[in-house]
């Protein structure tokens, strides 16, 4: 790093420094740019928006963060932590929290192009690391999402830059304490990356690494995740009970052709939204070609010593995010996270080497880069479809499409009193529309119903969307999309049955696949 500073101060032009400030300029107004309430706001969502509220307000120290995919299983509080004051500022509000999320995340830069130019040496990897990046749609939309997902990323990303600095045998040994706390923090942003905290263990045990070494990486990971391990020994242990299950009845048993299938689908996906590909066959052929490449024109000009440190370095992060796939987890594009982050650190090294060999093929390869990922910009981000509802259960997925429903019913309730309820997943929660109502009443000087129907107790938000015990003279009944394959019928069915039985359907409008039912009381 001090290296890379002398460097930089010795540069007699300012060319350099505006095409870096222009891009970086860029790169935040392709995140920010775009309305603060097009984002993903799923059950998650709001319900981490009142827990990390209410911790601030009753000055909660808290051991663990929000549920995973898989029941009793936690993520570390670094996200709480992280977000929680600015979402308690703003009273919910969601514009300050993506504000600080898109700092958050684009500061991935810093690591990725520092490690860019410690492999490559040449500042241009620097400007061609910070561009992708920015461009990239994938990261472009993790940037918007409020979620511990997107907290991983700048942890990742200083994760790989000294995981290469520990292979690459540099002799400072604080480079193995801040590996740990670097994968430690990721993991506790998404606890999957836990994963690759045992294989680059496994890795430096492979590698002949000293045990002092070992164990200040050890050190720095427990550090990384203390409150993680604070948190099992006051709950006796329940998290790593759970993790060993996993470990113990992997899925691969099931069904490894099924396994390859997802996995194949994983990797199309990630190429196309971080490279680019209008389709999947695109996408591995885009693949196919930048293995080939890369191969070709930039380890084969490396010495054996680097070159083995570099491969060294792409197979554990493979094996890494390999190993996820035999494991039960969920099947969502951020357990790609690993190899989008790679994949922006190799082609800024290979499209470096191309600037040596042909600036020509450079341009075209980095035109071709744009132009796709503005097409994935203008698909996702500008028509509202974030990661194309890729592992998504409703259409309707971000707060602007919840709002658009709120327009709805606010226009033909004309000021009038009305109920509300919702037939959705999960069944009877009021926390995702207690949230929407909740800023969308702020903003628009609304008065906020109550819920007539089936309703759950003990969950986030209730307050906001209290019980009514009879309907309001206009209720309004709301179907959510796909409940049908969501929810059993009979279900659905008695609730339905429920709300004719006081009430009776006057009009119905289907939006993004939701059914809004305005219903008058009998």
């Amino acid at each position: 790093m001090k290296t890379l500073i002398k460097y930089l101060k010795s540069i007699k032009t300012d060319k350099f420094f505006i095409f870096l400030l222009a891009t970086i300029v860029l790169g935040l107004m392709l995140r920010l740019l775009p309305d603060t309430h097009e984002i993903i706001w799923s059950y998650d969502q709001a319900r981490d928006s009142f827990v990390m509220r209410e911790m601030i307000a009753n000055l909660d120290v808290k051991l663990i963060g929000p549920q995973t995919e898989i029941y009793g299983l936690f993520h570390g509080p670094l996200f709480y932590y992280l977000i929680g004051p600015f979402l308690y500022i703003s009273k919910g509000e969601v514009g300050l929290a993506v504000l600080v999320m898109t700092l958050l995340t684009y500061s991935s830069i810093i690591p990725l192009s520092l490690l860019a130019y410690k492999i490559t040496k040449n500042k241009l990897s620097i400007l061609l690391t910070i561009l992708i990046f920015s461009i990239s749609y994938q990261f472009i939309e993790y940037a918007r999402w409020i979620s511990n997902v997107s907290v991983a990323i700048p942890f990742l990303a200083w994760t790989y830059f000294f995981y290469y600095q520990v292979l690459s045998k540099t002799d400072s040994k604080l480079n193995y304490y801040l590996l740990g706390i670097s994968v430690g923090l990721a993991s506790q942003g998404e606890l999957f990356l836990l994963s690759l905290a045992g294989i680059i263990f496994l890795f430096l045990i492979a590698n002949k690494k000293s045990i002092k070494q070992i164990f200040l990486y050890g050190v720095g990971g427990a550090t990384g995740i203390f409150p993680l391990l604070v948190s099992e020994l006051r709950f006796k242990f329940r998290g790593l009970s759970f993790i060993g299950d996993i470990l113990l009845n992997p899925s691969v048993g099931s069904d490894l052709n099924v396994i390859l299938n997802i996995y194949l689908e994983h990797i199309g996906l990630t190429i196309a939204q971080v490279v680019g590909g209008v389709n999947y066959l695109m996408a591995y052929s885009v693949l196919f070609v930048l293995a080939l490449c890369f191969y070709k024109l930039f380890l084969s000009n490396l010495s054996s010593i680097k070159r083995n440190t570099l491969l060294t370095f792409i197979l554990t992060i493979l094996l890494s995010h390999l190993s996820l796939f035999f494991l039960s987890l969920v099947n969502n594009p951020f357990l790609d996270m690993e190899i989008a982050v790679l994949l922006i650190l190799l082609l800024s090294l290979l499209i470096t080497k191309l600037f040596e060999r042909s600036k020509f093929t450079a341009y075209l390869v980095i035109g071709l880069i744009v132009i796709l990922q503005f097409n994935n910009y203008k698909k996702f981000v500008i028509d509202n479809r974030p990661l194309d509802h890729f592992g998504f259960i409703q259409e309707s997925s971000t707060l602007s499409h919840k709002e658009q429903i709120l327009d709805r019913i606010y226009t033909y309730t004309d000021g009038r009193d009305f109920t509300f309820v919702s037939i959705g997943t999960p069944y009877g929660v009021r926390t995702v529309w207690a949230s929407v109502f909740e800023i969308y009443s702020r903003n628009n000087s609304k008065r906020i119903p109550k819920w007539y129907g089936y309703h759950a107790n003990g969950y986030p938000g209730e307050d906001i969307l209290e019980i009514a015990q009879e309907p309001e003279k206009v209720h309004i009944l709301l179907i959510e999309s796909n409940i049908d394959t969501l929810l059993a019928k009979p279900i659905i069915d008695q609730e339905i049955s429920n709300q004719n039985t006081h009430t009776k359907v006057v009009d119905e409008v289907v939006l993004y696949g939701n059914k809004i039912q305005f219903r008058d009381k009998l």
